[in-house]
């Protein structure tokens, strides 16, 4: 059982208290995570695609000009595909068509041909004024509502609740039971600090990354993530190092790191037998 002085131990920091473990805080950033993941999935794929397919009609269309110029110049079958509407090469119509041309044409030779057709469709599109001002402008429609879905999810969950929240907590956070301080002590994290840490949250680890970065790339972001949870102590994440924060769990909130200086003079006089 806990005497006086473990308890007073324990309140000045003088025990080395784990005061998150990793699984926790992993725990944690990781329901933050798919919160995030699941309402921008949500808000991009319903109002998001209406936006950027009303706001890029008529570039969509003059894309789909060119496509279909191309394809009836070289005999190709075209499509709408899955994007927003732009036209492709039909490839399965296009398959039947080359076996039907010529029956002693093995698969592979087939596939093979599809393919070149493919590869030569996206050069002449690719060496269009006309396609490239076109999809230069819906790229950047299109990128404009990625960025503000990205935005209005992180704003919601990373920044909004945490600044009206007491503790300073995400919905992780509350659920782990845990809370937002300084990274130099246990104090509960400043509105400032906040906002911070939700402009590195949002510039650098999900807009810079995601222009710079493959989209393959892009989606091992949360293991980056999980390394620097791993690798640091307390459990920090990039965001929060940058920013000059951790999370702790609820029960050390305001907890000293350091032994206060009036209580210096009485533990060398306890280590001296005085």
């Amino acid at each position: 059982m806990a005497n006086a002085n473990d308890d007073l131990e324990l309140l000045y920091g003088m025990k080395d208290v784990e005061k998150i473990s990793k699984k926790k805080r992993f725990l944690s950033a990781f329901i933050d995570f798919l919160i995030f993941v699941l309402f921008y999935v949500l808000l991009f794929y319903t109002i998001g695609t209406k936006c950027i397919e009303r706001y890029s009609a008529s570039y969509i269309q003059n894309i789909n000009n060119e496509v279909i110029r191309i394809c009836d110049a070289n005999e190709y079958p075209y499509m709408k595909g899955s994007d927003y509407g732009i036209y492709t090469l039909d490839s399965t119509t296009y398959l039947k068509v080359l076996k039907e041309k010529d029956s002693t044409l093995s698969d592979d030779d087939i596939a093979e041909k599809c393919q070149t057709a493919l590869t030569n469709l996206q050069t002449k599109l690719n060496e269009s004024e006309t396609y490239k001002k076109n999809y230069g402008k819906f790229y950047r429609n299109y990128f404009l509502v990625y960025t503000a879905s990205i935005a209005i999810s992180l704003l919601t969950f990373e920044l909004i609740i945490p600044i009206f929240d007491k503790k300073k907590r995400t919905i992780g956070m509350m659920i782990c039971k845990q809370a937002l301080v300084n990274l130099k002590n246990n104090e509960l994290a400043s509105n400032v600090k906040i906002m911070l840490r939700f402009f590195i949250l949002f510039v650098v680890e999900n807009i810079i990354f995601r222009y710079f970065l493959t989209s393959f790339l892009y989606i091992i972001l949360p293991l980056l993530a999980t390394i620097f949870v791993v690798a640091t102590k307390p459990a920090l994440t990039l965001h929060e190092i940058l920013s000059g924060t951790k999370v702790i769990q609820e029960q050390f909130i305001g907890l000293q790191e350091d032994l206060p200086e009036e209580e210096e003079p009485k533990k060398e006089q306890k280590k001296n037998g005085k």
